[in-house]
Parts: C-alpha cells; sequence; structure tokens
C-alpha cells in the first residue's frame, strides 16, 4: 500500500532510533541521512527510495533523515 505525503526543505522525516514501518519514494528533491554526530552519511534524489532495509531487517533508524 502506498501513501503519498509531502514534505518542505529541512523536515524531518525520522529520526535516529525510531521504528521503521516505512519504504520511502521520492518523486521529487532530495534526502539526506545523517549519523548522530551530525555527518551526512548517505543522500538519496528523485527516483530513488530509502529505509528499506531498516523495514526488511525490522531494525530501528539508523540515522536522521532530512528533506
Amino acid at each position: 500500500m502506498l501513501r503519498k505525503i509531502k514534505v518542505d526543505k529541512d523536515d524531518i522525516i525520522y529520526w535516529e532510533g525510531d521504528f521503521s514501518e516505512e519504504i520511502y519514494f521520492i518523486k521529487a528533491g532530495k534526502v539526506k541521512l545523517y549519523a548522530k554526530s551530525g555527518f551526512p552519511f548517505a543522500s538519496y534524489d528523485e527516483g530513488k527510495h530509502f529505509g528499506d532495509s531498516d523495514v526488511i531487517f525490522k531494525e530501528t533508524r539508523d540515522g536522521k533523515a532530512v528533506a
């Protein structure tokens, strides 16, 4: 089941440690994942997806996702 959400620039999509239930597909824009130290360790742009491994392995989020 897909559900459309809209986020603005600098909105936080999820926090490190959050329970993972969603996989995100990017229609437009960019998302960066940040480590606890504040270092960006991954970046995704339109046409990409993220959050899938956390859902598949039933793990908490390993970083903060920011639009």
